[in-house]
């Protein structure tokens, strides 16, 4: 992370990157995270940090476990505002897993009009039609027959205003991107690990679409979506419903990692604690 902002860097002697020098530090060159590549996480009974991260909420509003599924939901935050999404825009969500779910709730907080999930998955396509969304489901469907019956799902049959794929795959960037309205955003949320997609740019070009990704979050994405909650846009029950494991730290190996690598399809969000109120 930047020295300016972290003196206790590991990289506190390297230059600011491009990024921070325009304060887009969710995208800094030397990106670290709390947890991840910087400093010791949330795997301990209690952590030290600086008050300049801390994020008041309402905790009358906000039980605890849900305040600690804002972090991913701030990522899909994040994405919402790189797509520019505005209340009433029609969104396809590509892929119905954690990121998908959180960003169905980071869409409510911005009032999205219809939303539709494209999911394999019949467990996960349950969840987010109980969360208000449209399902569709590819199961042995081409591109082209994906694209068509999609566009057909979206308000006017003509394609979505936003698309987010939160699934990582060719097959799902390219239905995203087809099945936009013209001059519709596509937004990439998903990490990629090896994967390459053949591009063709006319597709984007002929109807003037816009392809984007986000990366992230900034402090201000954590902010709107404690404002969010406290507005009660984003409905407690239903993100309560996304955890759905909770471990008490001492067996965070076996009955939280291990369980995660060998159920990922059971679990969405498993949810760690050194306390044990904060388990039942």
């Amino acid at each position: 992370m930047d020295k300016d902002r972290f003196p206790d860097s590991p990289r506190r002697n390297d230059p600011k990157c491009d990024a921070c020098l325009i304060g887009q530090y969710n995208a800094c060159k030397y990106l670290a995270l709390t947890g991840l590549g910087f400093q010791h996480g949330g795997l301990a009974e209690y952590m030290v940090t600086p008050e300049r991260k801390l994020i008041k909420y309402d905790a009358t509003i906000i039980p605890p476990d849900v305040a600690a599924v804002i972090q991913p939901i701030a990522v899909s935050w994040h994405a919402t505002q790189v797509g520019h999404v505005e209340p009433g825009h029609s969104v396809l969500i590509t892929g119905g897993g954690p990121i998908g779910l959180t960003t169905m709730f980071a869409l409510k907080g911005h009032r999205a009009g219809k939303i539709v999930v494209s999911e394999p998955a019949a467990n996960r396509r349950k969840l987010a039609a109980s969360f208000g969304a449209e399902v569709f489901d590819p199961t042995g469907k081409s591109l082209e027959e994906c694209i068509a019956e999609l566009r057909k799902m979206s308000p006017k049959g003509a394609g979505f205003d936003r698309a987010f794929d939160c699934s990582g795959l060719p097959v799902t960037l390219r239905t995203g991107v087809g099945s936009l309205a013209v001059r519709g955003v596509f937004t990439n949320v998903a990490i990629w690990a090896k994967n390459h997609v053949e591009a063709k740019p006319m597709d984007i070009t002929l109807s003037e679409k816009y392809v984007t990704g986000s990366i992230c979050f900034v402090k201000s994405d954590f902010e709107q979506c404690v404002r969010a909650f406290e507005k009660g846009l984003i409905p407690i029950d239903q993100v309560k419903r996304i955890i759905t494991s909770k471990v008490h730290l001492r067996d965070g190996v076996e009955k939280g990692l291990k369980h995660l690598i060998d159920d990922k399809q059971k679990e969405i969000k498993i949810l760690f604690s050194a306390f044990d109120e904060l388990i039942d």
